[in-house]
C-alpha cells in the first residue's frame, strides 16, 4: 500500500464524511456565536433606552434626572454622571412614594445598565 490508488474505497469515504461533518460543525458553531453576539448586545441597549424614555417626565422635580437620562439616550454620560443617575434611580426605586410602576422602570433601568457595561466589557476582552 504504497500509493493513494492502493487505499481502500472505504477508507476515503469515510474519511470525506468525516471532513464534511468537521465542516458542518465548525459551520453551526460560528452561526451560534454570531447569533449570541448579536441578540445579547442590542437587547440591553434597546430595555436601557426604553427605560429611560419612560421615566423621563417634565416636570422641574425631575429635573436632575431627566438630563442624566438624556443623557444616558444619548450615550454621552461620563463616569461621574452615570454614578450619580444610578444613585438617583436607586432612591427611585426604593421611595414608597413612588408609584409601583416607577419603582419597577428604574430598578429595570439599573439592571440594564449594568448589563450594558457587561457586555461592554465582554465585547473588549475579545
Amino acid at each position: 500500500m504504497n500509493t493513494i490508488s492502493e487505499i481502500p474505497i472505504w477508507y476515503s469515504n469515510v474519511l470525506m464524511f468525516s471532513f464534511m461533518i468537521a465542516q458542518f460543525i465548525i459551520l453551526i458553531v460560528l452561526i451560534v456565536a454570531m447569533r449570541r453576539q448579536k441578540r445579547y448586545k442590542p437587547f440591553w441597549q434597546i430595555l436601557q433606552t426604553e427605560m429611560a424614555s419612560l421615566l423621563h417626565h417634565p416636570h422641574p422635580e425631575s429635573r436632575e434626572l431627566d438630563v442624566l437620562l438624556e443623557e444616558l439616550e444619548a450615550a454621552n454620560l461620563t463616569t461621574e454622571r452615570r454614578d450619580r443617575l444610578i444613585w438617583l434611580l436607586n432612591e427611585k426605586a426604593s421611595d414608597k412614594n413612588q408609584g409601583k410602576d416607577e419603582r419597577n422602570r428604574a430598578e429595570f433601568l439599573l439592571f440594564a445598565m449594568r448589563e450594558v457595561v457587561r457586555e461592554k466589557i465582554l465585547n473588549q476582552t475579545e
